[in-house]
């Protein structure tokens, strides 16, 4: 079974000086709670006719047979009226809701690497430049994709870095015009481990995206109509709060940078919570923005990348990975199904091809990515209480 799957943000964090849209489309509801909206004495529903919420018309004043018919269907109202549903509306049924979003076909995407360049990062630097062309196929073999990818290092205490794009064959970013991606992205990657001991891969992304940088040093780089994918690399947590970039601080910059809070996601190559493992301490603070932004979640302890980097070339495209409910579920409901554009059909395991992110309320793929034009559903239950 194959499982689903916008500036994309990449932060290589190493040594210390001690030693990874809000689909639109229609919901069906059915309320299996009984009566189904306002009924006329004769029991039939006013009809809707302005496709909202179905509203009670109100008396004619030359109905004057009112009181007369009133008298008369006594008998059939009191009938009538021990079927109505007096039941708390809060505490109806769950009810079936499916929603639907299109992969979308052309896209722009402004991809920052964030690359720690701190003592114990070599053999990670190396292992980047090795396995981009990964990356960078993924994003040629992607028709219409309009890319920038650059990269600043973690160190923010030196003025030759803190956030300013790394420059080589005198470029400061690729794009589609760049005649040697490959050998351009590593001479960005490979900075040397001389950098700072305090890697601050978020505040070094802060910087790169926000004023004065910018519109100084790094204009052009960030485009308003494109995708944000930041994606960090490190061996070590982050140092950022003593650079006075908090987590939520760099949250709320994030969601505010694009109308859409699918157009940015961060990524991270770190060490695993909780323990981390033999050659990295565990990422937890970039664990924690990545949850609350989403992205692509790999550990830099694994010894081959090729998959993770083709992983985040797909999420960084804005091919979406990651989508958005119009309600909240019963998360035991959820069901996931994709069409291709060639009409194949895809369904996915609930736990194994997605995951539901109740902090997001959101479906999130962890296999498989919708090619451009699939349609994404997703169905579920409303939780006992929620919905409008």
């Amino acid at each position: 079974m194959r499982s689903l799957t916008p500036l994309l943000l990449l932060a290589l964090i190493g040594c210390s000086e001690n030693g990874l849209g809000e689909p639109v489309g229609p919901n069906v509801g059915v309320d299996s709670g009984g009566d189904t909206g306002v009924t006329t004495d004769s029991g039939e529903p006013f009809p809707d006719t302005d496709g909202g919420s179905m509203d009670r018309p109100e008396e004619s004043d030359t109905d004057t047979d009112t009181d007369t018919d009133a008298d008369a269907d006594t008998d059939a109202d009191t009938d009538s009226d021990t079927d109505v549903d007096t039941s708390d509306p809060t505490e109806r049924e769950e009810t079936d809701n499916v929603d639907s979003v299109t992969q979308p076909a052309e896209f722009a995407v402004d991809v920052l690497w964030v690359v720690d360049n701190s003592c114990s990062m070599d053999a990670e630097q190396t292992s980047l430049a090795a396995n981009f062309p990964s990356f960078i196929d993924a994003f040629l073999a992607m028709d219409g994709l309009n890319y920038h990818v650059g990269v600043v290092s973690t160190d923010m205490d030196s003025n030759n870095h803190s956030g300013r794009l790394r420059e080589a064959d005198g470029a400061r970013w690729l794009d589609v015009n760049s005649p040697t991606p490959y050998t351009t992205f590593n001479d960005m990657a490979l900075m040397g481990t001389g950098g700072s001991g305090d890697e601050a891969g978020r505040a070094a992304a802060y910087a790169a995206v926000t004023d004065p940088l910018r519109s100084g040093y790094n204009a052009g780089f960030l485009r308003d109509e494109a995708a944000l994918a930041v994606i960090i690399i490190s061996d070590e947590d982050d140092s950022s709060g003593q650079y006075n970039v908090s987590q939520n601080n760099f949250v709320t910059m994030m969601q505010g940078l694009k109308p859409d809070p699918a157009m940015v996601s961060f990524s991270t190559i770190v060490g695993p919570d909780p323990n981390g493992c033999t050659s990295a301490d565990a990422g937890s603070q970039y664990h924690n923005v990545r949850n609350q932004l989403g992205g692509v979640n790999a550990s830099i302890c694994d010894a081959n990348w090729a998959q993770v980097l083709d992983d985040l070339a797909a999420n960084a495209a804005s091919l979406r990975r990651e989508f958005f409910l119009d309600d909240i579920p019963d998360p035991t409901t959820i069901q996931v199904w994709v069409i291709e554009q060639n009409g194949t059909r895809i369904d996915l395991v609930n736990g194994t091809d997605f995951t539901y992110n109740a902090q997001r309320n959101s479906v999130q793929l962890t296999s498989y990515t919708p090619a451009p034009f699939a349609e994404i559903f997703v169905a579920y239950d409303l939780r006992f209480g929620a919905g409008n």
